[in-house]
């Protein structure tokens, strides 16, 4: 079984998104520009995060596919 992720605007909210589906989390600023990607690695239940300000932004995004026209939108 997928672990879950669920979405809230805030702690005490009614979740706005639960899904077993996904495989990464994408987080934006206010100027649309990718920060943050959590993403699966290994198995299901382990998850990394990775962000613009690593030394090793550029090589992620290249290994999780947003670099060299993979990425769909």
């Amino acid at each position: 079984m997928s672990s879950t992720i669920i979405v809230r605007k805030g702690i005490l909210e009614e979740p706005l998104l639960i899904t077993k589906d996904a495989s990464v989390v994408e987080i934006y600023d206010c100027k649309d520009d990718l920060v943050a990607v959590m993403h699966r690695i290994y198995n299901e239940d382990f998850w990394g995060v990775t962000t613009r300000k690593d030394e090793d932004w550029m090589e992620a995004l290249r290994q999780l596919g947003y670099l060299g026209g993979a990425l769909r939108t």
